[in-house]
């Protein structure tokens, strides 16, 4: 099961990825609602979190390119 990140609450995602762990947690932009600079602020909570380097990378890419199969 996968989880997105799409709530710009740091507590919350900082707790899916402890509970669930961070390689089931993906980004999320709720595109067509996110939009401009709620787009862009759903993704850079993620960047400036207190997650690490590689938990960080892994949702905002590394465990969506793994669920889909697009690793290199």
């Amino acid at each position: 099961m996968y989880f997105d990140a799409a709530n710009f609450f740091e507590p919350s995602l900082r707790l899916a990825a402890e509970v669930y762990g961070p390689q089931q947690v993906l980004a999320g932009s709720d595109i067509p609602y996110f939009q401009e600079e709620k787009y862009v602020c759903a993704f850079n909570y993620i960047r400036t979190s207190k997650l690490t380097d590689d938990e960080k990378d892994g949702v905002l890419s590394a465990n969506a390119k793994a669920l889909y199969g697009l690793d290199d």
